[in-house]
């Protein structure tokens, strides 16, 4: 398949949905252009690494790139061809985010030693390297310590992972190409079914990993590997921790049913909840009970840690019933409307075989 047709393929259908156009890393020059062609590489191998966990009959070509968009966010299509759009906002999004959290005094205080504000004149070389509008969002501070600053690029990595799992979700289990078939309801019901096999697709390469890939990485990675997989108890709360981030950065905690109604997603917290019960199937459907009483160790915990690094690195207040919020009797109504829902739809769009 000629990428390059499927790519001007795109950029026409962009611009006749009035959507920001696709970033052509290939013609930006210096560290913006390098950057989105690291991203790009990085979502090329984790739709290769899904490709071959799946059944051969689900198996989909994906093209993945970049747009304008600016906010936090993506979206998959499929017209003519396959593709999984990600909004440069991600970036943004996730660098500022994970480098701020690792130069926040008092998180991760088992990790290196060091924090430092970003001096004025570093920042500023930082925004000239990387001119684009979307990069206001650029770290205010950044660890000094080496083993945070990897730490804090590990946790980015796997959070843009998580995302890409999701889109190519939509993909291969129909969604992008039955659009049409779904009122807001049916799209939250969705929305859930793809959370839930990105949740499994991530916890299944957490588990993957073993002591022997150290050292295989380049410096920075190695280091950044290391701290995410100290010990498997480690690696399992890390690995929900990066789920709580990628939904909690969504900010999207409406609880309203009236309001939810006419959206297309449901609460974030609601969607961590309801993936970490898909990981909990899964891991029970596998008769892997060590594993499993690892996970419910990590869930016990997650919640509340999950939420004190988001509010204390972003500087916020933190929502201190968020778990007792999400797991109302009002949202479980909610929660069991949206399974319902889903019991209506054919296989074929809620799985791609054994997860």
């Amino acid at each position: 398949m000629n990428k390059e047709d499927a790519f001007k393929y795109l950029d026409e259908i962009l611009f006749a949905r009035g959507r920001r156009p696709r970033i052509d890393a290939s013609a930006i020059p210096g560290g913006l252009g390098l950057l989105i062609r690291q991203f790009e590489r990085r979502s090329d191998m984790v739709l290769r690494h899904i490709n071959h966990q799946i059944p051969l009959k689900r198996r989909r070509e994906v093209h993945t790139c970049f747009c304008e968009e600016e906010t936090y966010g993506a979206f998959a299509l499929s017209e003519g061809y396959d593709y999984v759009i990600l909004k440069i906002g991600i970036v943004a999004t996730l660098m500022h985010f994970c480098q701020c959290m690792m130069a926040t005094p008092g998180l991760w205080v088992d990790v290196g030693m060091a924090v430092a504000d970003v001096p004025n004149q570093e920042r500023s070389a930082m925004l000239n390297i990387v001119a684009h509008s979307a990069w206001r969002a650029l770290p205010q501070r950044i660890s000094d310590d080496r083993t945070r600053m990897a730490l804090g690029v590990t946790f980015m990595a796997e959070c843009f992972d998580f995302i890409v799992f999701h889109e190519m979700a939509h993909i291969v289990l129909d969604h992008t190409r039955r659009r049409s078939d779904f009122d807001d309801l049916a799209f939250q019901a969705l929305e859930l079914v793809s959370d839930g096999h990105a949740a499994v697709w991530g916890v299944q390469k957490v588990l993957l990993f073993k002591d022997g890939m150290l050292g295989r990485y380049p410096e920075g990675a190695d280091l950044g590997y290391r701290a995410f997989h100290r010990s498997p108890d480690d690696a399992m709360l890390n690995y929900l921790l990066v789920m709580f981030f990628v939904f909690r950065l969504m900010d999207e905690t409406f609880w309203s049913v009236d309001k939810l109604a006419n959206r297309k997603h449901p609460p974030a917290p609601v969607r961590f909840h309801a993936a970490c019960l898909q990981v909990g199937s899964y891991f029970q459907s596998a008769e892997d009970n060590e594993t499993r009483d690892r996970f419910r160790k990590a869930m016990a915990q997650v919640w509340a840690s999950g939420e004190t690094i988001f509010s204390e690195t972003l500087g916020r207040v933190p929502c201190g019933d968020l778990k007792e919020r999400t797991l109302s009797e009002e949202n479980e109504q909610y929660y069991n409307l949206l399974c319902n829902r889903m019991e209506g739809f054919p296989p074929e769009l809620l799985g791609v075989g054994e997860l």
